[in-house]
């Protein structure tokens, strides 16, 4: 383990909060003084960046059908421009213009404005206008169902709509039961037809016609103060009903400081691809992060993030290529795909590309765990996958959920980047902690950010004490984990009783956020997350199961693309259910002669489900899983789980609720 102390305990008394060493007498409050809102943010960095690169986007050239050889059928495929940049300037131009386009609607000062539309330069602009308006802005994914949009916009009561060109025909789905939208602006291109079914019940608006608006008529800016709501951030319902957490311009500036002050140097020359949800919290703070040091953000989107990604025609680039990137932000299941898109290429080489592969591997990963560089390895066989990113990617940026140790050590070793994992959650502005580059070691998500404290509270029914550390069996403290500080946002939107629950006030009046996540302090005051309280089922002997342990164990199968486990109090057993990776289960389809099945036959077929269900088995019991965590029945999928399918969030977090009912006779037939 690296000797570099991350986090400090701000006293020597048990379950004491820990500090990022910088900050142990002096909490991060925002970026830099006078910046305490998102509309301070953005026109100090203009001052200090007016001329630099700002946001970027591509424009599509050429769309047309291409067959895929896996999948059986045709897929539109993209042919894609390089990058064109507006610069700072231009963009405050354009930000300017669109707040006082907005302001031609007839809306006041703190009305609430919901943006239901992709990661793009527009929903910047207009987030950007919504802030230097007072207008808070209310998040909605663009993958979300119908009814969860509904429930959005209804209980942030928005009068108006930002949306994308191609998602009017969901709109015009709702709007009937969306009783206060009086406005629809849309960027990008329409259907005639959607845009003509919403004109003749509410005013519809180019992105464009609103700009000019403004640019015809500029009003005044309407700035908001520190406390004012900036963002209204409905999360994507891992759980239920999408709730909408209150988030500050203090919140997110205090989160910006603090992640500053933690964050490896960067610079006015990086280069930040954008591609995840702004409508997650790990992309809007990330992207303002950027924004604040002068980077240049260039945005793409997961079906064109690479030159193999579906939607991009055979032989041109992809969003990395074009861009080059020096810093990305990933959720793990994307890094996961990496690291497997990688294997797959590997396995399909000839016998003496794979054992050099695997030999470089092995001895670059025993260098890179003390620190020794490989630049022969990275040469010769190395550079191939690393321009899968671009080639110049020198950080990456981890959340949203676990990372498994084995895929964040794979990225250092491929890809020569180090991967800053980060805890934190949408009540903390995604701030909570992040690794330091410098670590050597993986396996924890390092120590505190600038701007927060965290300490442990005992969770008695999971026994887990932080009096654990003078257990010389664990040697650590353990238990629940709490956050407090400038980046901990206000709670949940109308819903006062939930609030309570988990923001709650200590004897000394400070609030702390009760995550419900478990985790211990290692020596070097990094923390590690263990368990969530929510993921605990109990089975019928008494033993806790850890669901999402089970579930990162089980994802290093090379059968696994994903993973759902499941596990109750009425039997002594959990199960699994698995959407199979594709290519390696056609694979041992072939080996079995099995070939003749389509994909929904083999997934069907109990010898393959044997076959998957085995190697799940040894690879639990490899990472030393206890007998009664490790599936004992398996269910494949055919399907895949995606936004659009509400078996995942947009950021492709498992919807546990949602397949419980999507999959309950394969459960009841798993325990029967």
């Amino acid at each position: 383990m690296s000797a570099g102390v991350r986090g400090v305990p701000v006293s020597k008394e048990l379950g004491a909060p820990y500090r990022h060493p910088l900050s142990k007498d002096d909490l991060a409050t925002s970026p830099e003084a006078g910046v305490t809102t998102l509309y301070e943010l953005f026109n100090a960095t203009v001052k200090k960046h007016a001329g630099n690169k700002c946001l970027g986007k591509r424009t599509i050239l050429s769309e047309e059908n291409e067959f895929v050889a896996s999948l059986g059928k045709d897929m539109v495929k993209q042919t894609l421009s390089e990058y064109e940049f507006l610069t700072y300037s231009q963009v405050k131009e354009k930000v300017d213009q669109f707040g006082s386009g907005l302001m031609s609607l007839n809306l006041t000062a703190g009305s609430n404005v919901c943006l239901y539309a992709s990661t793009s330069p527009s929903w910047m602009i207009a987030a950007q206008g919504c802030f230097a308006y007072s207008h808070p802005v209310a998040t909605v994914y663009s993958t979300l169902g119908e009814d969860a949009i509904v429930s959005t916009v209804n209980e942030a009561e928005c009068l108006v709509i930002i949306t994308d060109g191609e998602l009017l025909g969901t709109l015009n789905n709702i709007l009937k039961d969306c009783p206060a939208v009086t406005h629809i602006v849309y960027s990008g291109d329409a259907k005639a037809a959607h845009v003509d079914k919403m004109k003749a019940t509410h005013s519809v608006h180019k992105f464009e016609d609103i700009l000019n608006a403004g640019k015809a008529k500029p009003v005044a800016c309407k700035p908001p103060k520190p406390d004012d709501l900036a963002v209204i951030m409905y999360t994507s319902g891992s759980t239920g009903t999408p709730k909408g957490v209150m988030i500050s311009h203090a919140s997110l500036t205090g989160a910006v400081g603090g992640l500053i002050r933690a964050l490896p140097p960067i610079y006015p020359t990086d280069v930040y691809i954008a591609y995840l949800p702004l409508a997650h919290v790990l992309e809007l703070t990330a992207e303002h992060v950027v924004l604040y040091l002068g980077c240049s953000i260039g945005y793409g989107s997961p079906l064109t993030l690479s030159d193999v990604s579906a939607k991009i025609k055979t032989g041109t680039k992809g969003d990395c290529t074009a861009l080059k990137p020096t810093i990305m932000a990933a959720v793990p299941a994307i890094m996961d795909r990496i690291r497997k898109g990688v294997l797959d290429r590997v396995e399909g080489a000839g016998f003496i590309a794979r054992n050099l592969f695997a030999y470089a591997y092995n001895d670059k990963l025993h260098k890179t765990q003390k620190g020794i560089a490989s630049p022969i390895w990275d040469s010769i066989v190395f550079s191939k996958p690393r321009g899968m990113l671009g080639g110049n990617v020198r950080v990456m940026l981890s959340g949203g959920a676990p990372l498994s140790p084995e895929t964040q050590m794979f990225m250092k070793v491929v890809f020569s980047c180090p991967v800053a994992q980060g805890y934190g959650l949408t009540e903390t502005c995604g701030g909570g902690t992040i690794c330091s580059i410098e670590d050597l070691d993986v396996g924890h998500t390092g120590g505190p950010i600038g701007s927060n404290e965290i300490k442990l509270i005992d969770w008695e029914e999971g026994n887990y004490r932080t009096s654990d550390v003078n257990n010389p069996a664990i040697g650590m403290p353990r238990g629940e984990v709490l956050i407090s500080g400038a980046n901990v946002t206000n709670g949940y939107y109308k819903q006062p009783k939930m609030t309570e629950e988990v923001f709650i006030k200590d004897k000394d009046g400070k609030m702390w956020f009760h995550t419900g996540d478990i985790g211990q302090w290692l020596p070097n005051g990094t923390l590690q997350i263990i368990d969530r309280k929510k993921d605990l089922v109990k089975l019928q002997a008494g033993e806790y199961v850890s669901l999402g342990k089970v579930e990162a164990a089980a994802k290093q199968s090379s059968f696994v693309d994903n993973t759902c486990v499941y596990a109750d109090s009425f039997n002594s057993y959990c199960i699994i259910l698995v959407v199979p990776a594709e290519k390696r289960l056609k694979e041992w389809a072939a080996e079995n002669n099995l070939s003749k099945l389509s994909w929904e036959e083999l997934c069907a077929n109990p010898a393959a489900a044997k076959a998957v269900l085995t190697d799940i088995q040894a690879v639990c019991k490899a990472a030393k899983l206890a007998r009664f965590e490790v599936p004992d029945k398996i269910k494949l999928c055919w399907q895949q789980w995606t936004p659009e399918t509400e078996l995942v969030t947009a950021a492709m977090k498992l919807k546990r609720e949602n397949i419980k009912k999507a999959f309950a006779d394969d459960i009841k037939a798993m325990y029967s």
